[in-house]
């Protein structure tokens, strides 16, 4: 179990490292916000949030391709396999089921996660709380974190199980 890693940025190396030590319970909610939190001010942005939304979804996608197919009505797994097709599809010109549940086929890109990043922010920002303003705060963020544990925990559990 746990996080995959394949070979991204080296921008994108400590975000996604941070954020699987955050979703194992081996690092601070406040790491994470540190590290997107990119010009270190009292919230997150629209771009910081993207960001880690897009982190999030790489690990998330790669953990359910190499585990197993998931059907849940929440945000991240209702998605999945609307995300396992066109993410695949887009990124590799192809839609082979075995391809695309190898954990070896590197994470989908950013242009090709983006409509599912819009579509996440917009169905995350109510539940979170966001203020008037579209900024994160870290009060709302923990929100958040709380969230991506409990998505993360279904991950591992229905892969245990299958």
């Amino acid at each position: 179990m746990g996080c995959l890693h394949s070979s991204p940025k080296p921008s994108q190396e400590s975000g996604r490292e941070a954020l699987c030590k955050f979703l194992e319970n081996e690092e601070q909610l406040t790491t994470i916000w540190n590290q997107f939190n990119g010009d270190d001010d009292d919230v997150l942005d629209k771009d910081e949030f993207d960001q880690l939304l897009f982190t999030a979804l790489q690990i998330f996608c790669q953990n359910t391709n190499r585990k197993t197919s998931l059907q849940s009505d929440y945000v991240f797994e209702s998605k999945k396999k609307q995300m396992e097709i066109q993410i695949f599809k887009n990124d590799n010109n192809n839609n082979d089921k075995k391809k695309a549940k190898d954990p070896q086929v590197k994470p989908p890109s950013r242009d090709s996660m983006e409509p599912f990043i819009e579509k996440l922010r917009s169905e995350l920002v109510p539940r979170i709380g966001v203020n008037g303003t579209g900024a994160i705060s870290y009060e709302e963020f923990k929100l958040f974190g709380t969230y991506l544990k409990q998505e993360y925990a279904k991950i591992e559990k229905f892969s245990y199980y299958n």
